[in-house]
């Protein structure tokens, strides 16, 4: 495919419903909105074929990106240094759920708590 067919397509195909975003919340970013069906989707397959044991860890992990956004973080000293920040309730490398990282919303361990509990509601 030539590289400017492939660019007029990508204009016109998206993976979400450009009509759902809601550029006034404040609780759920724009562009985390663009990805939560997908992530809704996920999860809840992930949730439904594995069954956790008793030990479970939240922990933070970052999908790689260097392009423009408000909401990639910076952090040298790890392996993926500039990204998009997750948490996540993980066993053994599998995530069973997980929260998007904003910079400008700082959570508390038990805002983390509630978010987690809110989101586990919804699967």
């Amino acid at each position: 495919m030539p590289r400017d067919r492939f660019f007029d397509l990508n204009l016109f195909i998206r993976p979400y419903d450009p009509d759902s975003i809601d550029p006034q919340a404040t609780d759920f970013r724009k562009v985390y909105q663009k990805v939560k069906p997908w992530s809704n989707i996920i999860k809840s397959a992930s949730n439904r074929l594995y069954f956790p044991g008793s030990f479970v860890a939240v922990d933070e992990g970052m999908i790689r990106f260097t392009g423009r956004s408000g909401d990639t973080v910076k952090m040298p000293k790890k392996p993926i240094k500039e990204g998009f920040k997750i948490w996540a309730i993980a066993e053994g490398g599998y995530f069973l759920n997980w929260l998007w990282h904003s910079p400008q919303h700082i959570l508390t361990s038990s805002q983390l708590r509630l978010q987690f509990q809110a989101t586990s509601a919804d699967n």
